[in-house]
């Protein structure tokens, strides 16, 4: 007989563009695409190997197709944040708020990223959407979770 186990990834990207005085203008939900990076960063983990986080959210203008071999967001716009981590046990999740005037120009959003640097090719999810129109006074809120079974 032989003893086969898997664990099963599973990824979500949350996004959620709110006006100036705090109101929903706008909510979506995807599946997310799981980089190689992604993959190498939680085979390092399970090795103990010493690395940063995947904590840090960026978001870009590049709508090209999200693919597993991606290590960088296709056109990075405003600045790569620090999100707040929470670990429920078999759930991972990871989010952050980008407030007003980051970017500091209006943007059509149509992707973004989860690293574990807060600069340069360490991304280990990517998702690209249809556009968000995110100006200059709204905020934007990403938030990624990661299911395991």
């Amino acid at each position: 007989m032989k003893n086969q186990e898997s664990i099963k990834v599973t990824g979500f990207c949350f996004l959620e563009l709110f006006d100036k005085d705090g109101n929903l203008k706008e909510k979506r939900e995807y599946k997310n695409v799981f980089t190689q990076t992604g993959m190498d960063y939680m085979v390092d983990c399970l090795m103990q190997t010493e690395e940063d986080q995947m904590r840090y959210i960026g978001i870009g203008t590049d709508n090209s197709a999200a693919a597993s071999n991606d290590t960088a967001l296709g056109v990075e716009r405003g600045t790569r944040a620090s999100g707040t981590i929470t670990d429920g046990g078999k759930t991972y999740t990871v989010e952050y708020t980008f407030l007003a005037n980051n970017p500091g120009t209006p943007y059509a959003l149509v992707e973004a990223g989860l690293f574990s640097t807060i600069s340069g090719a360490s991304m280990g999810s990517r998702q690209t959407f249809s556009v968000i129109n995110k100006g200059t006074s709204d905020t934007f809120k990403v938030t990624w979770r990661y299911v395991f079974s």
